[in-house]
């Protein structure tokens, strides 16, 4: 379990470090794409609506994949869902993240920063946990011992 967390935290603080050197390049103007004003107004739209609809389903995909687990899997199968489970809840935010970062890049629309600032703070949600995932060992080896 111990191994599986490290690998989870590997990957977040990871990706975390990249977003941000990225974002810090960006915002010094080391980084930029040249777009046409009207690319601008149609990312910003799509943009925000993706970026509204991407935590949240990010964050509740990760709990219905966690719960949705058969009764009678074993432990090392609850902790290979869990790590699928927060892989994709990450990658999901991460791509958003890289994405309002790269429009922001062509763009220098404010939005964007924002966008990706609440897509940082949206991180501090997927932090993978020890503790839950030792939760779910014990809830799965109590069900196994009442079968």
């Amino acid at each position: 379990m111990e191994q599986t967390i490290k690998k989870l935290n590997y990957h977040f603080y990871g990706i975390i470090a990249v977003l941000a050197i990225l974002l810090i390049l960006v915002l010094t103007g080391t980084i930029s794409f040249v777009a046409d004003e009207y690319v601008s107004i149609v990312a910003e739209r799509y943009s925000i609506g993706l970026t509204l609809i991407a935590i949240p389903v990010a964050l509740k995909l990760f709990a219905n994949i966690v719960n949705k687990e058969e009764n009678n899997t074993t432990i090392q199968k609850s902790i290979k869902t869990y790590q699928k489970a927060s892989f994709i809840r990450l990658y999901i935010i991460s791509v958003m993240a890289f994405a309002n970062i790269m429009l922001y890049a062509m763009s220098n629309n404010q939005n964007f920063v924002w966008l990706s600032v609440a897509l940082f703070v949206s991180f501090s949600f997927c932090r993978p946990s020890l503790a839950e995932l030792q939760e779910l060992a014990i809830k799965k080896e109590e069900e196994t011992q009442d079968e």
